[in-house]
């Protein structure tokens, strides 16, 4: 559907490891190879797409399936 419509598809794999980095993404720190200077770059998570597949919700840890909800719920 997501292909069809073209837009951005995206499958979360809820595990009990999963961290809410994982879901929303992270800060990472990047060097310029040229100047060397550092700079913090956004990565952005799975669900910041258009269409986000969450399977199975049920065996993750309740921090982040809040985490999840709420950044849904966010983006109606």
């Amino acid at each position: 559907m997501a292909q069809t419509l073209d837009l951005k598809f995206s499958r979360i794999q809820f595990t009990p490891d999963l961290m809410p980095t994982d879901i929303t993404g992270t800060e990472i720190i990047e060097e310029d190879q040229a100047t060397g200077k550092r700079a913090f770059r956004f990565v952005r998570g799975p669900v910041f797409a258009n269409i986000v597949l969450a399977d199975e919700v049920n065996r993750t840890p309740p921090r982040p399936r809040r985490r999840c909800s709420r950044r849904c719920r966010s983006t109606r």
